[in-house]
């Protein structure tokens, strides 16, 4: 196995490599953007997806708004994910089986209530108790505006606000929940699916490693947890691996990097937009020194290796522990629009 710890922290004190002499600015995005220089390449074959962002172009265009009180591009995420998600369920085969969702850090709920409407039943996890207010209150607005039965399939009974699931109070108001819920004709434990939306720091491989390796949870809530679907974010609060584990974890920081995969989207633009980017913060107009250029791209590519190594880590993750289907990244947002637009998703295979 390859140390990518390894590789991180001779990144990190690494300078440009001296012989480095390149011909074109073309060359110096493919490789230090594109992360296509030798110095990638015993990670190259871990950043395939890397290619996936060039090409895929997701659609940019904003839905009619669900959700009045959002701003436009929370208005575009909720509507994508929703969608996304709603498409991998049925990809996976759960369409017909699935009747819980867990959402992680879910705010004020606006992508939990997006999913409502197709019958699920959401248990909201946050840890902001004035965010979990506010969500309620939202609830009793649209309860209000929709004229809602709360006994029917879009009420506001078929949503539970919790503030964490570790403690034996929260597990049992979720034992509750799911049993007033389920189907009645339900043997077996219903099945449910985590998502999260801007999922920050280490709420990823804890969820992973609480709802997939814990073997005691499945009874601790009587659900069936069968799969998993993030958009990370934060990457600079992530402090350790948790699959490519190291001696050097403890002081394992990604902090540095904050800010650096800004240039991801010029990858979809073309290379003309990232030399006009060099261009407009060196305050000049023509690109006269390729060798500053090359350093230029040389850290945003330190940045760009450092998600795709975090993401690259959570996949591991997963697939080891309980998605026996291929764990998968995809772009969901228009980088344009949503700066973090890669989704962590992974199902367990159907019995």
């Amino acid at each position: 196995m390859v140390s990518m710890v390894k590789i991180y922290n001779e990144l990190v004190k690494e300078q440009i490599p001296a012989d480095y002499n390149p011909a074109t600015p073309a060359q110096v995005i493919s490789d230090f953007i594109h992360l296509e220089h030798r110095i990638f390449t015993p990670y190259r074959t871990s950043a395939l997806f890397i290619d996936k962002l060039r090409t895929n172009h997701c659609n940019s265009n904003f839905f009619k708004p669900q959700q009045s009180l959002l701003s436009p591009r929370k208005q575009y995420e909720v509507t994508q994910f929703t969608e996304y998600i709603h498409r991998s369920i049925q990809d996976h085969g759960y369409s017909q089986d699935l009747e819980f969702i867990i959402e992680y850090g879910s705010g004020k709920s606006y992508l939990s209530r997006s999913l409502i409407s197709s019958g699920f039943k959401l248990i909201c996890i946050e840890i902001n108790p004035q965010r979990v207010s506010t969500a309620k209150k939202l609830d009793l607005l649209r309860h209000q505006s929709h004229k809602l039965g709360t006994g029917t399939e879009n009420g506001r009974n078929n949503i539970l606000y919790l503030t964490e699931l570790q403690s034996p109070q929260s597990q049992a108001a979720i034992r509750h929940f799911v049993n007033a819920n389920k189907k009645s004709n339900q043997t077996q434990f219903p099945k449910a699916l985590i998502i999260g939306l801007d999922s920050c720091g280490e709420i990823v491989p804890n969820l992973i490693m609480d709802m997939f390796m814990d073997k005691d949870m499945k009874n601790l809530t009587q659900l069936d947890i069968v799969g998993c679907c993030f958009v990370p974010c934060c990457f600079h609060k992530v402090s350790q691996l948790r699959w490519f584990k190291g001696e050097e974890l403890n002081s394992f920081q990604f902090a540095n990097f904050a800010g650096t995969q800004d240039l991801r989207h010029l990858m979809i633009e073309g290379q003309d937009d990232v030399v006009k980017c060099y261009l407009n913060e060196c305050g000049s107009d023509e690109l006269e020194d390729l060798q500053e250029f090359s350093k230029w791209c040389f850290d945003r590519g330190k940045g760009v290796f450092s998600e795709f190594m975090i993401l690259r880590d959570r996949l591991e993750l997963l697939r080891h522990h309980g998605a026996s289907h291929e764990p998968q990244l995809d772009v969901v947002f228009d980088f344009r629009i949503s700066s973090r637009n890669i989704a962590i998703t992974a199902f367990k295979p159907i019995k």
